[in-house]
């Protein structure tokens, strides 16, 4: 059963107001709410992208992407579950099979440290790869950013 279906423009108010839940917001890179009209200009330059690749999991229990650099075939993953559910986990190895399937080598993030997500991307067999100390200004501080990895290769062999 696959997971994973494209994002329409009907999927947008919900990828924004989920976004902007504080729980959520705390692990992304913004800091304030995005409007709808920041959403509608992010949403009309992705259209023209096509190395950029957009998909609510399992309908609308989250969202998630790849923005693929075809010269170097790896693309930065980014998920957000918009609920206490495993679509998490299982929407992002459809990801992954995806990425790989489409010949990356490489999937990576930076990820807010302390963020619990680190764990779901360990276990589904992503690496640890350096910190970057004080990357993020969050909630009145400095925040480390953890960057994370998984190659081709180290994903077969765990698949």
């Amino acid at each position: 059963m696959r997971l994973l279906r494209p994002v329409n423009k009907h999927d947008l108010e919900l990828i924004r107001l989920n976004r902007n839940r504080p729980e959520i917001m705390r692990w992304l890179r913004q800091n304030e709410p995005l409007t709808e009209g920041q959403q509608e200009h992010w949403w009309k330059q992705e259209q023209f992208n096509g190395s950029h690749f957009h998909f609510m999991i399992d309908n609308v229990k989250g969202y998630c992407a790849l923005r693929v650099d075809d010269r170097h075939k790896s693309a930065e993953f980014s998920i957000i579950s918009f609920g206490n559910t495993n679509m998490g986990y299982f929407g992002l190895r459809e990801l992954l099979s995806f990425g790989f399937g489409m010949g990356l080598n490489r999937i990576y993030s930076d990820v807010i440290a302390g963020n619990p997500a680190i764990k779901l991307y360990n276990l589904v067999g992503f690496v640890n790869e350096g910190t970057s100390r004080k990357a993020y200004f969050k909630e009145g501080e400095w925040k480390d950013a953890v960057s994370i990895g998984l190659l081709k290769d180290e994903y077969k062999k765990k698949s």
